[in-house]
């Protein structure tokens, strides 16, 4: 919880929570069916994050073509939990 939710309870006004992201990150969202139809995503080998499975390039998202991103550049749900525990 934020400190305008627990500012908002203290003072017994109506709260509300806002987030944006950036417009990399929601072409990036966008690919999430690309990345299931071509087979990339879910990984297969649980080697993933040591093997430079996430290094391989992502070079077909539309106005992100001529960015190096990289799988592991992604928004962080196309990757399981146990990826952020072992980081």
């Amino acid at each position: 919880m934020s400190f305008a939710l627990k500012a908002a309870e203290e003072l017994g006004i109506p709260e509300i929570q806002f987030w944006t992201a950036s417009a990399c990150g929601f072409m990036a969202y966008l690919q999430y069916d690309e990345l299931i139809r071509t087979g990339i995503f879910p990984f297969e080998e649980e080697t993933f994050m040591s093997d430079g499975t996430l290094d391989a390039p992502v070079n077909w998202i539309p106005g992100m073509r001529n960015i190096n991103i990289m799988l592991k550049d992604l928004p962080s749900f196309i990757k399981p939990l146990d990826y952020y525990m072992a980081s």
